[in-house]
């Protein structure tokens, strides 16, 4: 197979490689306050005061930057899924196996810019992070982002099981793409707490202090996981209605 084929097989339409990025970024700015409390929760802070033009000019400044990370991840997290079914798996359809492992490939690759985008939400700068980027700190962003990864890939599977169960209808996409999202961040939320305080220099205690703003970060990943995958889909039916 060439490489025209593999691409050909990943994304079909023009509109699955563009609309990634910009749905990403724009579904980033309503929970962005929510990701930045979290960071101060997790070190041991109050929330910051929600000031909404100061909230949305951070959640606008953080929106390339988060748009581009996820966009690129879910065009990678598809390509590395293709080609595990294609040439491990030796079938087509999904299996939870092809969905973990292109979660961990895509993790992996994401390390820096996951380091950057964290830092943010802390006013660290692009040269703070990486001068103090550490073996552990990529760990931590492995073991976070491979479940975040996750859920937002089975957040479809889980919708149309959810059908089968509820009956096909908006509100059950509604509720599962929320779902989804949300264990998806209390899965990875000890990584994070982690990663949060080894960035600005803290010690890590086992225990409770791992779970410092996992209700706050939970809600703003199923927030975002919803706004994300809603866009998606809006984007996909207006394509359809230009065909």
């Amino acid at each position: 197979m060439d490489c025209n084929s593999i691409f050909k097989t990943i994304w079909k339409n023009k509109e699955d490689w563009f609309a990634p990025p910009l749905v990403a970024g724009a579904a980033i700015i309503p929970p962005y306050y929510l990701f930045m409390a979290k960071s101060d929760l997790q070190l041991g802070n109050v929330m910051p005061k929600f000031r909404p033009r100061q909230v949305i000019s951070s959640g606008v400044k953080a929106a390339p930057v988060i748009g581009g990370i996820v966009g690129t991840q879910m065009i990678a997290q598809k390509g590395f899924e293709v080609l595990w079914n294609r040439y491990v798996g030796k079938r087509d359809a999904p299996t939870f196996t092809s969905m973990l492992m292109s979660s961990l490939a895509v993790g992996t690759i994401s390390v820096v810019p996951l380091a950057w985008f964290n830092g943010l939400t802390m006013g660290l700068s692009l040269p703070q992070v990486l001068r103090a980027l550490t073996w552990k700190q990529s760990g931590a962003i492995l073991v976070r982002e491979t479940s975040f990864l996750g859920a937002i890939r089975i957040s479809d599977p889980v919708s149309n099981e959810m059908k089968r169960k509820f009956g096909d209808n908006h509100l059950v996409d509604v509720i599962s793409y929320f779902i989804s999202g949300f264990f998806g961040s209390i899965v990875g939320h000890p990584a994070d707490t982690a990663l949060t305080r080894w960035q600005k220099g803290l010690k890590v205690e086992f225990g409770r202090q791992l779970l410092k703003g996992a209700g706050t970060k939970a809600f703003a990943a199923g927030t975002f996981t919803l706004l994300y995958k809603e866009g998606m889909n809006l984007v996909k039916l207006i394509a359809s209605t230009d065909q």
